[in-house]
């Protein structure tokens, strides 16, 4: 299974990454190319610790449910996030289009270099997950967004 934490995994969703532009055409959704930037980095920066969110204590925090979502399930097109990783509602606002993906491709950088002595946060929908889960999470996140504009 596909994983951030996976080096080789890790730098075939960089490459696709690497052709996501400010003219990129969403096929679902209401982000532009810039909105998905910020709301990609948010979660990253959560786990990491450099960002805060809080508990949605909804059904995906339920252990069961949480493995099959964050392993296998199919992720729906506008499926349920924290508010802090919407804009508008708590998540980081988009500002220039390169500064932004650098900022990502830094997030994605620290999240796998994270040493394995230090935990990952626990996640605000997930609650406490495995550092093998969030690095699946992730990559999921990652690819869900940029499959929305084709890549």
């Amino acid at each position: 299974m596909k994983n951030l934490l996976n080096i080789s995994d890790c730098e075939a969703l960089i490459a696709r990454l690497e052709n996501l532009t400010p003219d990129s055409q969403r096929r679902w959704g209401t982000m532009h190319p810039g909105q998905v930037m910020a709301h990609m980095t948010d979660p990253l920066r959560v786990a990491i610790g450099d960002r805060v969110a809080q508990p949605m204590n909804s059904i995906f925090s339920n252990p069961i449910v949480s493995a099959l979502v964050v392993w296998w399930m199919p992720w729906p097109k506008g499926a349920p996030t924290a508010d802090e990783f919407i804009q508008g509602k708590g998540g980081t606002q988009p500002t220039e289009f390169l500064r932004d993906k650098q900022a990502l491709l830094l997030a994605i950088h620290r999240f796998g270099h994270q040493p394995a002595s230090e935990a990952f946060q626990p996640s605000p929908v997930f609650g406490n997950i495995s550092r093998r889960a969030w690095g699946r999470l992730m990559w999921r996140h990652i690819d869900h967004h940029l499959r929305q504009f084709g890549l």
